[in-house]
């Protein structure tokens, strides 16, 4: 899927995750920004604009490959301007009042089920930036590579939460 999710694609991860045994792990590969955690909230817990479908549309099982906080390692230094550093943005204030909305939902709060993601958060809000996924094109071994290491360690069970 590509994006926020419509209703067609949630509907069809929903029944690949309960019709399946064992059920297919599924994982979000979203950009390191609020509206990437917003399109991975939207696939595991459900719309806010949508909330009476969410029973039929979520899928907990997904589990978050990245973009995270450590791929920011591969953009140099922090001491230098954000501006500096390739592929790192600013965030915007919309970006900052979006982070602000999910770390204000319950799954976020200090003992909810994402702390994985309240921690991002706070690390972008505090670092007041963001990256797209382009980033890890950049990367020794591109973004294949990315892939199969993060799916790797998802698989094996040394890396990637359930969040």
């Amino acid at each position: 899927a590509k994006g926020y999710p419509d209703i067609s694609t949630r509907a069809f991860l929903r029944l690949l995750s309960i019709s399946s045994y064992p059920p297919p792990p599924i994982f979000g590969m979203v950009d390191f920004d609020p509206d990437g955690l917003a399109i991975l909230y939207a696939y595991k817990h459900g719309s806010l604009a949508l909330s009476h479908e969410n029973s039929n549309l979520t899928t907990p099982t997904v589990r978050w490959l990245g973009v995270k906080s450590e791929d920011l390692s591969l953009q140099g230094s922090p001491d230098r301007p954000t501006e500096d550093r390739a592929g790192l943005l600013k965030l915007s204030r919309r970006d900052r009042k979006k982070a602000f909305n999910i770390l204000g939902q319950e799954v976020c709060d200090e003992d909810g089920v994402e702390k994985e993601w309240r921690r991002e958060l706070q690390v972008m809000l505090m670092l007041n930036v963001k990256v797209e996924m382009e980033i890890l094109a950049g990367r020794e071994g591109g973004v294949e590579t990315w892939v199969d290491e993060r799916l790797c360690k998802a698989i094996s069970g040394t890396g990637t939460s359930a969040s």
